[in-house]
């Protein structure tokens, strides 16, 4: 596949500008390795939620966008909220899966193995640490998954809640504790 051949793909696409600023910023040799991996197969998808469908497969039931490799998918739900600095870096970190595919590195049965061995996250660690490096910023994709998550998981907000309450609680003592001690000298002094 040529570059021409790769942008006629994403022509149109909701996420086209994204994509293409994603694909921009990936090593040379990455790009050159994806062209050589993708068929005219290849294919990006809108679908408005796919995150609930995939709930069994995944630790996490909220999900931006997976990859086979040659099919991009991404959440709707999640990409309309968004924006754009973690937007791209999760079409990098897709990109970095298909990269991987490419170089045989992540198939089905390796990644299954390594899911069982290492655990569920340690492919994806390994994607953040790639893209990291490749210049993408992994820490707004973190945080806006957090806030996400807080938003749309009630189980995430009641979590969320209790320590930022256990929290103000904490500070509340403090300052009584303080006020207690300030009004004690005060009284001594009258």
């Amino acid at each position: 596949m040529t570059n021409a051949q790769f942008l006629s793909k994403i022509k149109g696409f909701e996420l086209e500008n994204w994509i293409k600023k994603a694909w921009k910023r990936l090593p040379a040799s990455a790009r050159k390795t994806l062209l050589a991996f993708w068929t005219d197969k290849l294919e990006f998808v809108m679908l408005p939620d796919f995150s609930a469908a995939n709930k069994k497969h995944h630790r996490c039931k909220f999900i931006a966008a997976q990859t086979t490799g040659i099919s991009f998918r991404f959440s709707k739900f999640m990409f309309d909220e968004i924006n754009e600095t973690a937007g791209i870096s999760i079409i990098a970190h897709e990109f970095c899966h298909a990269y991987r595919a490419a170089n045989g590195l992540e198939d089905g049965n390796i990644t299954r193995f390594k899911k069982q061995r290492d655990g569920f996250d340690s492919e994806e660690a390994l994607v953040d640490k790639t893209i990291a490096k490749w210049g993408f910023d992994v820490a707004a994709v973190n945080t806006f998954f957090a806030v996400f998550m807080i938003k749309h998981d009630p189980k995430t907000r009641r979590i969320f809640e209790k320590r930022v309450n256990e929290e103000v609680n904490k500070r509340l003592k403090g300052y009584v504790n303080r006020l207690d001690k300030e009004m004690k000298i005060i009284a001594a002094m009258a």
